[in-house]
């Protein structure tokens, strides 16, 4: 009888057109050696297993329902040059989700490359490390369009201007961040959300030695949830005193509420407000513990039950104290600890303590080229490979020369490499504890 049912389930399924969901293998022996081959190959409801390892410039664009899943580690999607599509390493629309996978070096030509640019329809990120991005991901705006984000971490995200951020999401109906950490973003928010609503639960938002902006900027107002988090704002010199900022670019919604509750805030500068809110509607803030933050609300607010204290905590609760405090102690990591059917892949960065010990590796300059970008700046882009040299390994970066439109002379290229030289020499030192 059961052999008759599935043989007649089969039938149906024949008869209506429907496919069964389909699993389909990238790797360097799979029958795809790309994920852009496997995501052209696919069909809705499919998963795509990756196995770890690098995947350099492999660009996709996904249009349909999808799962993509690395397996036995991190599957590594590396842009080492400029993304042709001019948005991020995936492009996606659709059902689709994504896990176990690491997204790094995105650049396009207008200085908005993402890891994942989001265009549309239900994205959960598991699992997943976006570091060394110019956004970690970007979000178009997309009625009824929800991201799901959990067991993450965004590291030195952002083009270090302050338009680029961890995560920019731009009018969706919800943004759910958990269980993730976000550090040493460059100059830009850890979190920008202007979504209807916006949850950041159980998860670690450090600024650390960098230059960052607001932890969490909710934009537009709306519903808002920050609960049960570590908020740090760092040793690095902020361009921003501000923790979360509510409605900072007007109210778009009829629904603005904000909690922030459960929290840990912990600031190392002079001054600093925990949370600036422009809405016309009370923020709540309860149940917090918070460390040496002067205001604790600028704007409508209703506080209660908070532990506030003068000082900074030292030790194990505050891996910036612990850094400043003894820079030649082992720090503890604050990364989340993936599940246990998701092992840390070998590609992964290294936890703090384990950077923190390692010697600085010697460098030496392989190339150097000068070029004209967008906006009429000589660009000087240097390549050092470590002592090893091997897998072509490097530190880029861009210094740029303001020379405006004028013809590309030697002076500034001249003054462009010594710039760049200077701060490769600046940050070797700092990181051997001379400075």
């Amino acid at each position: 009888m059961l052999a008759r049912s599935t043989a007649a389930f089969l039938m149906l399924i024949a008869s209506t057109g429907i496919a069964a969901a389909a699993e389909i293998w990238v790797g360097p022996d799979e029958p795809h050696k790309t994920i852009a081959s496997a995501v052209k190959d696919s069909q809705p409801g499919d998963t795509v297993y990756v196995r770890a390892g690098l995947y350099a410039n492999d660009f996709a664009e996904i249009k349909h329902d999808l799962t993509i899943i690395g397996v036995d580690g991190r599957a590594h999607i590396e842009a080492t040059l400029q993304i042709g599509n001019g948005k991020g390493i995936f492009i996606t629309s659709g059902d689709i989700t994504l896990e176990n996978l690491e997204f790094s070096g995105a650049t396009v030509r207008d200085r908005n490359g993402a890891g994942i640019r989001y265009e549309g329809g239900k994205l959960t990120i598991r699992n997943c490390y976006f570091h060394d991005n110019e956004d970690g991901i970007l979000a178009a705006t997309a009625k009824g369009g929800e991201i799901l984000i959990e067991d993450s971490e965004f590291a030195r995200n952002g083009y270090g201007r302050g338009r680029t951020h961890g995560i920019y999401v731009n009018r969706i109906a919800k943004l759910t961040v958990k269980n993730s950490y976000f550090h040493d973003t460059k100059i830009g928010h850890h979190i920008k959300s202007r979504a209807a609503e916006t949850h950041v639960i159980d998860s670690v938002l450090d600024d650390a030695k960098t230059v960052a902006s607001y932890s969490v900027d909710m934009s537009n107002g709306g519903v808002g949830e920050i609960r049960g988090n570590k908020i740090i704002q760092g040793t690095g010199k902020g361009i921003n005193s501000i923790f979360i900022a509510y409605g900072p670019e007007g109210m778009e919604y009829k629904d603005n509420r904000l909690v922030i509750e459960d929290n840990t805030f912990i600031n190392h500068h002079t001054g600093g407000t925990l949370v600036k809110n422009w809405m016309g509607t009370p923020v709540e803030i309860r149940n917090n513990k918070i460390y040496n933050v002067p205001t604790i609300a600028d704007g409508l607010a209703e506080i209660a039950d908070n532990v506030i204290e003068a000082g900074i905590p030292k030790g194990d609760t505050d891996v910036a104290a612990a850094e400043s405090a003894a820079p030649s102690e082992a720090t503890p990591s604050v990364r989340p600890t993936p599940p246990a059917s998701k092992p840390e892949p070998a590609t992964a960065a290294p936890a703090p303590d384990q950077a923190s010990s390692a010697a600085a590796p010697t460098l030496s300059l392989a190339e150097a080229s000068v070029s004209r970008d967008a906006d009429g700046r000589t660009m000087v882009e240097m390549h050092y490979t470590d002592e090893t040299g091997e897998n072509g390994q490097f530190l880029q970066f861009r210094i740029a020369a303001g020379n405006g439109r004028d013809r590309l002379g030697m002076q500034a290229y001249t003054e462009a490499l010594k710039q760049a030289r200077d701060f490769l020499d600046s940050e070797i030192s700092a990181s051997q504890g001379m400075n």
